[in-house]
């Protein structure tokens, strides 16, 4: 999966700094690494890390896959980060 669409937004929600999780929350909060766990919102962008995509366009996509079976990461463990 991308982080960019034809227009560029999934840029400008992924590279927002805001989005960047902090460590002790991606693994208290996030359980990266858990199993069924983790958060199925966490992304990784090589200049920030790890980042929040639940309040972005990929949440409704992120959810279906969940939804389907299609992931092995299928936690909604918080509020979500950025805006």
């Amino acid at each position: 999966m991308q982080a960019v669409d034809h227009d560029g937004a999934m840029n400008d929600y992924l590279t927002d700094e805001r989005r960047k999780i902090p460590d002790a929350h991606l693994h208290s909060v996030c359980q990266l690494k858990q199993g069924e766990k983790t958060c199925r919102y966490i992304g990784l962008v090589p200049s920030l890390g790890f980042v929040c995509a639940k309040k972005t366009p990929m949440k409704k996509m992120l959810d279906e896959r969940a939804t389907e079976g299609k992931m092995k990461a299928v936690g909604d463990n918080c509020e979500g980060l950025g805006k």
